[in-house]
């Protein structure tokens, strides 16, 4: 399945159907997209866990794919319990509070320049 249709099924389906959908080709064909967007989906459904299990998976199979910072970012909120900062950041497309503070801190120095 191509990333594009993965991206459409978070936008399209219940998280649920999300996670039915990613288990089932995973099970079918290991692709690291594909099984890095099942740890997002747990993670969304608040299953740590399973998140952290599947993504350590990713890490073995594809030693330095593609995602190989998004992994360890992923692994990294779990620990620090950053979650919700890592799907805004990866999922949800948006920016952490901190980040938005840091802009809105850089372009007021902008300004006063």
């Amino acid at each position: 399945m191509e990333e594009s249709q993965i991206n459409a099924l978070f936008q399209e389906k219940n998280i649920e159907e999300v996670i039915e959908l990613l288990e089932n080709m995973q099970n079918e064909q290991e692709e690291e997209y594909s099984m890095l967007k099942l740890a997002q989906a747990y993670l969304i459904n608040s299953d740590e866990k399973s998140a952290k299990k599947i993504t350590r998976r990713i890490k073995m199979l594809f030693p330095s794919g593609k995602y190989f910072q998004e992994e360890n970012e992923l692994l990294d909120a779990i620990k620090e319990k950053t979650v919700e900062d890592y799907l805004n950041k990866y999922v949800y497309d948006k920016k952490s509070k901190e980040a938005l503070e840091e802009e809105t801190r850089d372009s007021k120095i902008a300004v006063v320049y």
